[in-house]
């Protein structure tokens, strides 16, 4: 759920939250804030989503190795190994 979330555009850090808890409450999935946090990190430690940074400076997204006491702050990409999961 976590890379397909993220497979089409960066998404915010509470959009991967939303949007997870809202296709895991859909098919009846146990799910909190933290275990969705979780499986991002998961995710990140795997290569199949990236962190970024905005640069208002530069207009352009930036990668990061995220600080994961500052979540809100990242926005998410699949990268090219997660969307061959979707695949």
């Amino acid at each position: 759920m976590i890379v397909d979330v993220a497979s089409n555009d960066y998404e915010s850090y509470q959009l991967v939250i939303d949007e997870v808890g809202t296709w895991a409450k859909k098919d009846n999935v146990p799910h909190s804030p933290n275990e969705i946090t979780a499986a991002l990190a998961e995710a990140l430690n795997k290569g199949f989503v990236r962190a970024y940074l905005y640069s208002q400076s530069e207009s352009k997204f930036k990668p990061v190795i995220p600080d994961t006491r500052a979540w809100k702050d990242y926005y998410f990409l699949a990268t090219a190994e997660g969307k061959n999961l979707l695949a």
